[in-house]
């Protein structure tokens, strides 16, 4: 009876360890997603002229980034949870000399992609309360201002 006992605990903890790691690549590969919000969030922020938040939510973007690529060289994230969650934004731009020249990459394009639509409207150029306003209503939409609280 111990023997059965003892083999159902150790069948348990392995169960248990391998759904731990399963958690633990899934939270990894979330901070690929959180660096390029809080960068899109950042940029909007700016955007807005609102400079604690651009400056909480970069931050916050950089943290997340450089954990993200050294969890990914480091070979922590499962494939399948890296094309699950993370934005192809960041995929595309993790090749350079170091990890802060690819979150300045990733930075760059999460700019662009975050301020495509807030220059301008169906092809006409907005002015400087259309742009605020898109902007405004991107920042709310994104749920920018509970990014990394």
């Amino acid at each position: 009876m111990r023997k059965f006992w003892m083999t159902a605990a150790f069948a348990l903890l392995i169960a248990t360890t391998a759904q731990a790691a399963e958690e633990d690549s899934r939270a990894r590969a979330a901070r690929g997603h959180a660096v390029w919000a809080a960068f899109e969030c950042s940029v909007l922020a700016a955007h807005l002229k609102n400079g604690a938040e651009q400056s909480r939510l970069f931050a916050y973007g950089l943290a997340q980034g450089r954990q993200f690529i050294q969890d990914m060289q480091e070979k922590r994230i499962s494939p399948a949870d890296i094309n699950t969650t993370v934005p192809m934004g960041v995929l595309n731009n993790l090749e350079g000399p170091s990890p802060d020249f690819m979150l300045g990459r990733i930075y760059s394009a999460a700019s662009e992609f975050a301020l495509k639509d807030v220059f301008s409207l169906g092809g006409q150029w907005l002015d400087d309360a259309g742009q605020r306003s898109r902007a405004s209503a991107k920042f709310a939409s994104q749920n920018c201002n509970l990014v990394g609280r």
